[in-house]
């Protein structure tokens, strides 16, 4: 008769240990795993005031999705601001863009506007502050809302949001370019009666250093270009969509415009010749 053996077999059946596990995960992953492992919420004061309440948003999510952050969390107590708060006072007029900033950084999708004029006001102050706090995923998410609406919809015929947007989105980004392409469309296409489009004199095109001059004037240069067996001049209204890269020059690319990231490049190859 065999005799038993009381020890136990450790290496027959055995679970593979979380260490096997992890070790095929990507390195930003477990680079998230492991400070979720000692996670802190920050306390985010957004405008002035001594009533102001504070979003407590973790840490690790914050750090993950923007270099900002872990510059300003990384320096808190060497700049002698509060351990684990951020404040930005400057903010105030932006907490709706804020709140939008914030539903991305959680779920990673956008939150639903029932008001056009509230999507597209928000849309574009969203991507200025996605450029401030360095998150291009979060611009191009928004780019990519834009192109999705302005596939069915077009620009309200409103003068006073037509103008805001203008200012709001900066000379020479991707926004800008969008928000002129959609101007010149509902004023020189067939959307709205002419009698009811809005005028050039009702554009305010003289704001200094605001470069809506010549985004309008390249938006309808392109529009004068346009193959009139398209349905619509801008790329998005055709059969080309997002997926085929047909938009791709209005995303954002490591953190910069990619149009400023083109022209940098040629710079380099004119001086290169």
């Amino acid at each position: 008769m065999a005799e038993h053996n009381d020890e136990m077999d450790t290496t027959q059946g055995a679970e593979p240990s979380m260490l096997d596990h992890t070790q095929t995960m990507p390195s930003e992953v477990k680079d998230l795993m492991q400070q979720l492992k000692s996670d802190r919420l920050i306390k985010i004061y957004i405008g002035e005031g001594i009533q102001l309440e504070p979003y407590q948003v973790s840490e690790a999510l914050l750090t993950s999705s923007s270099d900002y952050f872990v510059k300003a969390l990384r320096n808190e107590k060497t700049m002698g601001s509060e351990v684990g708060v951020l404040r930005f006072p400057e903010d105030g007029p932006a907490i709706e863009a804020w709140g939008s900033m914030l539903f991305w950084l959680m779920n990673k999708t956008l939150p639903l506007y029932s008001e056009e004029n509230d999507l597209l006001t928000i849309c574009v102050n969203g991507w200025v502050l996605g450029d401030k706090y360095l998150m291009p995923r979060y611009q191009n998410a928004i780019i990519q809302e834009l192109i999705a609406y302005f596939k069915d919809e077009t620009l309200p015929n409103d003068r006073d949001l037509i103008n805001k947007l203008l200012r709001l989105s900066p000379a020479g980004s991707g926004i800008r370019q969008i928000i002129a392409e959609e101007v010149i469309f509902i004023m020189h296409g067939d959307i709205f009666p002419a009698k009811e489009r809005i005028k050039p004199s009702e554009l305010e095109t003289e704001v200094k250093g605001s470069g809506i001059a010549a985004s309008l004037l390249d938006a309808f240069t392109a529009y004068k270009g346009k193959d009139e067996s398209e349905d619509g001049y801008l790329r998005w209204k055709g059969p080309s969509t997002t997926e085929n890269g047909a938009a791709s020059q209005y995303l954002v690319v490591d953190g910069v415009d990619k149009f400023e990231e083109l022209s940098d490049s040629e710079d380099e190859s004119d001086d290169d010749t």
